[in-house]
């Protein structure tokens, strides 16, 4: 059972970068959303992971896990997002963060992966007590970190989780819009 998911991992990730390399020529077009906050964003960027195709690292590299055209207004300042990655829980012994591996053809097969900054480890922390969203603001820029449950969706594959479980989290790191 586990080759045949890792063959289908596989199979999904290697076309999962075929149409990452570019969106446009997929059909996708972006959402070009506007959220009023790190919740409201998060909420959106955890939808489409849901419902992207494939599992974990490969799901990032799919169009809309890609789009980072949306806005956050937060009435007094506006942000862009500049990246978005996602932090495993499962695959290593302690928290890793997956970075897409770039290079100038577009994403590689491969991910690399950092250890969590320390509020990106705090913010675990906070979640596994039962916290959704934390942020740290900075001059001209914002992080905000998520929880990524399980909802009945990831059921299927985390078949030893249950409804509710921390499976990760997305980092997010925007920087303030000219006013």
């Amino acid at each position: 059972m586990k080759s045949i998911l890792a063959g289908a991992a596989i199979a999904t990730l290697i076309g999962a970068i075929g149409v990452a390399q570019n969106p446009v020529s997929s059909g996708y077009t972006g959402l070009n959303q506007t959220w009023e906050s790190c919740e409201e964003m998060h909420d959106s960027y955890v939808k489409r992971f849901v419902s992207a195709e494939g599992f974990g690292m490969s799901r990032m590299m799919t169009p809309h896990m890609r789009d980072l055209s949306g806005v956050l207004d937060l009435g007094r300042t506006r942000y862009s997002i500049e990246s978005i990655e996602l932090i495993g829980l499962l695959q290593q012994p302690q928290p890793a963060v997956y970075v897409p591996a770039r290079h100038d053809s577009g994403l590689k097969l491969s991910t690399g992966h950092r250890a969590p900054t320390t509020f990106e480890t705090s913010a675990l922390a906070s979640f596994r007590a039962g916290k959704e969203i934390a942020s740290q603001n900075a001059p001209g820029a914002l992080r905000c970190i998520g929880a990524v449950r399980a909802s009945d969706a990831c059921l299927g594959c985390h078949e030893d989780k249950k409804r509710g479980d921390l499976l990760g989290a997305f980092t997010y790191r925007l920087k303030a819009l000219p006013q």
